[in-house]
């Protein structure tokens, strides 16, 4: 069976984190890209960090202090070209350890790559790569996500009104011809139930109403076949920070204590 919508509180490495300091490591680089380590917490899959003239051998460290420890339970690396590599956490005392769910693979394939373990609180997280899909290519990494798992619906809510926002603006010139003006994307849609009586999903909606602050939701949830089409705002890599823009409104069915209630969810995409 498909998945479902997965929902994640905000990435503990967001831009918005000042706390957060990202330090690269590469003894054979001609640059190793620092000034670039902050393009995977950007939330935008059109920047990226990649080093210059680096090489398996390497084995480049991508150091991430996260300030105070935060509890995590999933780490997501979107974009990327890691063919092996290590991710272990620091809880502020010793050195790095394992998740309880070892992170190491040594043949990977895939451009995005969703890791998920038992909660620990981390002050700091290190990835080592130590070889990429291409030998000897240089590393890139688009998104970084480090976050916490609020859940997955149970239940199938439909998606409606989805827009991908350019804040498109024409004006007329002279010539009588139109000049197209754009700006950044934004996402928005609306998620809509008749009768929803699940619990479990019911709390997430709660917690998504009234967190005060964006969460992740991930339509496609790491499950590909479930969309026939390869489409904008559906793909694995499309994880947006969003909000409702409408109140939390449980109405019962009739006004029956037992009945469901109607959901319809107005979400967009936010800053924070």
């Amino acid at each position: 069976m498909a998945a479902q919508i997965k929902w994640f509180e905000k990435s503990k490495c967001d831009l918005e984190n000042v706390d957060c300091d990202i330090v690269i490591t590469d003894a054979v680089a001609y640059n190793n890209g620092q000034e670039f380590a902050n393009m995977i917490r950007d939330r935008k899959n059109y920047t990226a960090w990649m080093t210059t003239d680096s090489t398996d051998a390497a084995n480049t460290q991508i150091d991430v202090s996260l300030g105070d420890p935060r509890s995590i339970d999933t780490i997501l690396l979107l974009g990327q070209n890691f063919k092996s590599y290590t991710i272990q956490y620091k809880n502020g005392i010793g050195s790095y350890q394992n998740f309880s769910t070892t992170i190491n693979p040594t043949t990977n394939t895939l451009e995005h790559k969703y890791h998920t373990f038992t909660a620990v609180n981390a002050t700091d997280i290190r990835i080592i790569i130590l070889g990429c899909m291409v030998v000897n290519d240089d590393k890139i990494l688009k998104q970084l996500i480090i976050t916490k798992s609020i859940g997955a619906f149970t239940g199938w809510p439909q998606i409606t009104s989805p827009k991908i926002d350019t804040q498109r603006k024409s004006v007329k010139m002279l010539s009588g011809k139109l000049r197209i003006i754009e700006g950044l994307e934004s996402f928005s849609c609306s998620l809509d139930v008749k009768a929803w009586r699940i619990q479990d999903d019911i709390d997430i909606l709660e917690t998504i109403y009234f967190k005060r602050e964006g969460v992740l939701m991930w339509i496609q949830a790491n499950d590909a076949n479930q969309f026939f089409l390869d489409l904008k705002g559906y793909r694995k890599d499309d994880i947006y920070l969003v909000r409702p823009t409408d109140n939390w409104e449980p109405l019962l069915l009739s006004g029956v204590y037992v009945n469901p209630i109607k959901v319809s969810m107005a979400l967009a995409e936010v800053i924070s």
